[in-house]
């Protein structure tokens, strides 16, 4: 086939942003930084600067961050338990809401940007609506003012999960006010990039002293932890490395794929094995690496927003290319700097065989984003019927945008794509 992807072309799906030095790896396993203080107070100040914010914490999980700051909320308001969120999510921030004590309000999704709407959230809002978990995708959400703007009369906290925005100009000038706190991710897969870790924006300084109790009784990392996560970090490095990927593991891929669809369509998931948790994981409650702050603070540079230029950049190819295939449902058409395009989602009709064309054509994309938590069975009790996410949840695909990605690998899976629905 001509657009069939040569051996010399093959790329992997997804690529990681971080810079894992081995030197800085083994001398945190073997060295006992005496600077360590000084370390997480130079990195927050750092965060807080690049991103606008009264103040900043870093944290060692992303997700722990909505735990300390919804308990210190119904501390502060106890007559107040819902936190409306979207399901489209990773299932452990359903588990932090549950763990520290508030009722998660599940609530749909539009298609046009995945995120919550203004109408959708005004209906769910009631007297005892403690705060909105709004979660930021690809692109901004252009009513995320008329949002703030109606939590703010009302007198509800916004939490804002920024995990894969980082990078967006929205959080270069959008100060966080004082009934709002936004969340970052530096996770393996995220554009500043750990083996794990977070950090919380805020300006609220009664709710900071809070946080900051909570934060000074946290236990020193466990080596074993550290270890067994940078591990767990080179073998993705080995899996997304070009050569490795072009001579063995795409074919593994592929041949799984093709010969076992069901089972291995979404392989690569990186948020496997949904489960109820009873009890905060014991890693949930240390305190950030050496390491870690080491890592972050090397990749909080300008860097993180040139890539955003490529990214978006590349999904406007995508855009382009495919804006007139009438069985496709893509992002409506946004490419400003508060834009982020992780990856470049088109909802499709018949995604698993259009999916299967683009490996059998030597395409590496995959059919998994975020779980519908809304259709997991550890989280059942809080079920309701909700169409949209439901259906982007079962016609997702996602291509690539990650800067290193080539470009004419891009305008050949358009082309791919409309020869599959010609």
């Amino acid at each position: 086939m001509m657009n069939k992807c040569k051996l010399t072309d093959i790329y992997p799906r997804q690529k990681l942003y971080g810079n894992y030095n081995s030197k800085d790896f083994l001398k945190s396993i073997f060295l006992k930084n005496l600077d360590k203080t000084y370390n997480k107070k130079k990195i927050e100040k750092k965060i807080k600067s690049i991103f606008i914010s009264k103040y900043a914490r870093i944290l060692n999980h992303e997700r722990i961050g909505f735990y300390i700051i919804i308990k210190n909320l119904l501390k502060l308001n106890p007559q107040k338990k819902e936190i409306i969120l979207s399901p489209y999510t990773i299932w452990d921030v359903v588990n932090m809401v549950i763990l520290a004590g508030g009722k998660p309000i599940f609530v749909d999704i539009n298609k046009k940007d995945f995120t919550i709407s203004s109408a959708t959230l005004k209906k769910a809002i009631n007297k005892n609506t403690l705060a909105i978990i709004f979660t930021h995708y690809h692109i901004l959400s252009n009513e995320i003012d008329i949002i703030k703007n109606y939590l703010d009369k009302k007198k509800i906290f916004l939490i804002e999960d920024c995990a894969i925005f980082v990078g967006s100009d929205y959080l270069k000038y959008n100060k966080p006010k004082k009934n709002q706190f936004r969340l970052l991710s530096f996770g393996r897969s995220k554009f500043v990039s750990s083996i794990s870790g977070g950090a919380i924006l805020l300006s609220n300084n009664k709710v900071l002293e809070m946080i900051d109790k909570d934060l000074s009784q946290l236990s020193s990392p466990s080596k074993i932890w550290i270890i067994s996560y940078y591990i767990k970090t080179l073998k993705l490095l080995l899996f997304s490395n070009t050569f490795m990927f072009r001579a063995l593991f795409f074919w593994i891929l592929k041949f799984l794929h093709l010969a076992y669809y069901n089972k291995f369509a979404r392989i690569g998931d990186n948020d496997p094995n949904p489960k109820l948790h009873i009890d905060l994981p014991k890693n949930y409650l240390s305190d950030i690496s050496d390491y870690q702050i080491n890592i972050i603070n090397k990749k909080l540079n300008k860097t993180i927003y040139k890539d955003k230029i490529t990214r978006i950049s590349n999904a406007k190819i995508y855009y382009n290319e495919l804006k007139n295939i009438k069985k496709l449902t893509l992002l409506k058409k946004s490419f400003s700097q508060s834009d982020v395009y992780i990856n470049y989602p088109i909802l499709c009709k018949e995604r698993d065989n259009l999916h299967k064309f683009l490996i059998l054509n030597n395409y590496d994309c995959s059919t998994y984003f975020y779980k519908d938590c809304n259709s997991l069975t550890v989280f059942k009790k809080f079920h309701k019927k909700l169409n949209n996410v439901k259906y982007v949840n079962n016609n997702i695909l996602v291509l690539p945008t990650y800067p290193d990605y080539p470009k004419k690998n891009i305008v050949n899976i358009c082309k791919l794509i409309k020869s599959f629905y010609a």
